[in-house]
């Protein structure tokens, strides 16, 4: 009996309340306030839990969101830049989502464009899936030694591979699953 109360929601919406007013439509939403309100992903590194289909006029009004990856068929979001038709898209800042991101940073995949996103404030059809933490990180950067002498190339050297023994370590401690994506 203790999980009677428990329901399903076949069709991948579920109700929550509106932490604020949400004046458009198909923005990315992640948890608000507690588990049965909801706000607009305000960073790119938010964690979305799915697209708003309302517009709810202020704080503690009910609105209906689509589930990211939990069912069949496609979703509308909204883009902050233009979006070719078959790219990723990724989270980006205000509630929209970008292409591929070019900037270090962390951001969440949450699916594949299947129509052009022409711009800023557009809304577009993408397939959804479950969001996946991406680790943007910025195109490594390194010396040629040409005003270096013999010496002081070696100790840098030396000193690049306790750095990357570090960095290695780090990689393996990651406590959540992360895609990690090389800027070139």
């Amino acid at each position: 009996m203790a999980n009677s109360a428990t329901k399903t929601h076949p069709d991948s919406v579920i109700t929550r309340l509106s932490d604020a007013a949400i004046t458009t439509r198909h923005l990315l939403v992640k948890e608000g306030s507690d588990d049965s309100h909801i706000a607009i992903t305000a960073l790119a590194s938010d964690e979305p839990k799915g697209v708003c289909l309302d517009e709810p006029e202020a704080a503690e009004d009910a609105a209906a969101v689509r589930v990211l990856g939990s069912g069949p068929g496609t979703v509308k979001m909204v883009g902050s830049a233009a979006i070719d038709e078959s790219a990723r898209v990724y989270t980006s800042t205000s509630g929209r989502v970008s292409g591929t991101p070019t900037v270090a940073g962390t951001y969440w995949w949450v699916g594949k464009a299947l129509s052009d996103c022409s711009g800023a404030g557009v809304e577009f059809e993408v397939e959804p899936c479950i969001p996946v933490r991406v680790v943007v990180i910025a195109a490594p950067t390194s010396t040629d030694g040409t005003a270096a002498g013999a010496a002081d190339l070696a100790a840098l050297k030396a000193e690049a591979e306790k750095i990357g023994d570090d960095v290695r370590a780090i990689y393996t401690a990651l406590a959540t699953p992360a895609l990690i994506l090389a800027l070139a």
